[in-house]
């Protein structure tokens, strides 16, 4: 089985031979070269997701946007269709009102944040996996606390106690470390197997490295490796970030 998390970086103009217009055929270019089971992505807005289903029919899509109107941008979990049964799905504002829609923790910066849970049912293996898939706050460290607590907290709510292969993934916007991955870090039953890697945000290369994204799993998940997906000789860099895929088995 093969999971990816990835930032994809929004449609923005201004990043001119980088925006998303001169990238997108590689992305879906390297998705399907790469054939991943399940993909959580991070900064897709509407009018990308919708050119994306277009280029990738074998997938489902899952997910809404982030504010009032659940319409913007969001991460998504997409799944491929042949392998996977939607069993349930929840998704939650990363707040002290985490039901209510566009609502955000008080010192969180301007965008509000969410969470996707998703139970997967591997028609394969026939067992059931569960995804996390979230975007923390670049701005406040406090609502990064904030946010990974209230995930887990949430997440075991979810599970109701049954016992499967579980992955929580994301861009955190905190490096290894930082308090605010505290509440991650210290659970036994789950364990960061993206921590040999060094760093997954490049900024297009124009700024230092940095490690802020992450795929956690718990002891349900075999690991068979887990690396970045860096661009190719001759081809165009995916995103700002590097997505980091897991092969496994469950």
């Amino acid at each position: 089985m093969k999971i990816v998390t990835f930032n994809i970086r929004f449609n923005n103009p201004n990043d001119g031979e980088f925006s998303f217009e001169h990238r997108k055929e590689e992305v879906i270019r390297r998705i399907q070269a790469e054939q991943p089971d399940v993909i959580g992505f991070q900064e897709i807005r509407d009018e990308v997701q919708a050119w994306m289903e277009e280029q990738l029919p074998e997938y489902a899509w899952v997910g809404h946007g982030r504010t009032a109107q659940l319409d913007g941008e969001h991460c998504p979990v997409i799944y491929r269709k042949d392998k996977f049964k939607l069993r349930n799905f929840q998704c939650f504002w990363l707040s002290d009102t985490p039901n209510i829609p566009g609502s955000k923790f008080e010192n969180q910066g301007y965008h509000p944040r969410i969470c996707n849970m998703l139970l997967l049912y591997s028609v394969e293996d026939k067992k059931t996996i569960g995804v996390f898939n979230t975007h923390l706050c670049n701005i406040s460290a406090d609502a990064r606390k904030k946010s990974m607590e209230l995930m887990l907290a949430k997440g075991d709510e979810f599970l109701a106690g049954e016992k499967m292969p579980i992955f929580i993934m994301g861009d955190f916007n905190a490096e290894p470390g930082w308090p605010e991955l505290a509440a991650m870090d210290d659970r036994a039953d789950y364990k960061d197997v993206t921590s040999h890697i060094p760093a997954t945000f490049h900024g297009f290369f124009k700024a230092p490295t940095e490690k802020i994204d992450y795929i956690y799993v718990n002891d349900m998940v075999k690991v068979i490796s887990c690396d970045t997906w860096e661009s190719e000789e001759g081809h165009i860099c995916l995103s700002d970030h590097y997505p980091i895929g897991l092969l496994c088995e469950i």
